[in-house]
């Protein structure tokens, strides 16, 4: 099942949740008015969402959930979870390869599979729970279809997009993280941070951006440091979370330093990139997972230093 590409499941707050149909009123209560405005009336959609069948009809777009608040596969992606909240069951989908970020109810989700509108889906969501439409008809026949299979190397691409300039600002402006902490005991400046493009988020982690030679703000990576500068490695590193259908991009971190005739060395990580390069005084350093420095060599009469960088043993 393909969500369309101008489907734009529709997040419900409670002022946006429509009420039951009201009926007309009459002073006769026999009157044939009156029950034909009875026959139109639907349940309300917080009434529609709430009901536990509401779980049979996901299970039509997603045959492999086995167990509310397990991960389960998809086609498109490996985790993918049913959950209960306050009454109403939702579908997320952490790696957004299915439909995006973010949680759907059931209109949600039939909205993004099938391409409809709000009323469109209210009306089949209704019809499936065996209610029927404004004026007694069945809800359109717009019943899920499985997905066909994607030859491999045909997946389109997802639009690649770069750092907002307000939040690459804001991260770099803050040098209060433990690693700044620990650089700046050992002598680094602060120029020279700032340099490299170490920053702090809102959780105090180390932020390093990834700048590419054409000067765009391509990614931020978080680290968590202990005051001593070793890694916290009960949080495991992270990029930016990537927005819906789209995806931002990854570069050698320090390759926005690089210039004709200084050395570039390869290096494991960021950390060993921003602190070698001013002890060393190389102006430009890469990480490279499976690298690491393991001497000094003085080149030339301006003494530029360059590390050569040996595979871990």
């Amino acid at each position: 099942m393909t969500p369309t590409k101008d489907a734009q499941p529709i997040r419900l707050t409670a002022h946006q949740l429509q009420p039951s149909i009201k009926t007309g009123g009459s002073k006769n209560k026999g009157s044939k008015e009156h029950s034909s405005n009875t026959k139109q009336q639907l349940p309300t959609v917080e009434s529609l969402l709430s009901d536990s069948a509401t779980l049979q009809v996901l299970l039509e777009y997603y045959p492999n959930f086995r167990k509310l608040g397990t991960v389960f596969r998809t086609p498109h992606s490996k985790g993918v979870n049913i959950f209960r909240h306050k009454g109403i069951y939702l579908v997320k989908d952490f790696t957004g390869k299915e439909f995006g970020e973010g949680a759907l109810n059931v209109l949600q989700v039939i909205q993004c599979y099938h391409g409809c509108d709000f009323q469109e889906a209210l009306a089949f969501l209704a019809a499936k729970l065996g209610h029927t439409s404004s004026g007694g008809a069945s809800a359109p026949p717009r019943w899920p279809v499985p997905r066909p299979t994607v030859p491999a190397g045909t997946e389109k691409e997802r639009e690649q997009v770069l750092v907002n300039v307000q939040q690459w600002e804001r991260v770099m402006q803050d040098p209060r993280s433990n690693f700044h902490r620990y650089a700046l005991s050992l002598g680094v400046t602060e120029e020279h941070l700032n340099k490299w493009h170490v920053g702090t988020d809102t959780r105090g982690n180390t932020v390093f951006g990834h700048r590419d030679t054409a000067g765009a703000f391509v990614n931020l990576k978080h680290f968590a440091y202990q005051p001593s500068g070793s890694r916290d490695k009960s949080k495991k590193p992270f990029y930016l979370k990537n927005p819906a259908c789209k995806k931002y991009g990854q570069c050698l971190y320090g390759i926005h330093l690089l210039r004709e005739g200084v050395p570039m060395v390869l290096v494991e990580a960021e950390k060993t990139a921003g602190l070698a390069s001013f002890f060393t005084r190389s102006t430009t350093s890469s990480p490279r997972r499976g690298l690491f420095p393991k001497r000094a060599e003085v080149e030339g009469a301006a003494g530029q230093v360059g590390l050569c960088a040996g595979r871990r043993r």
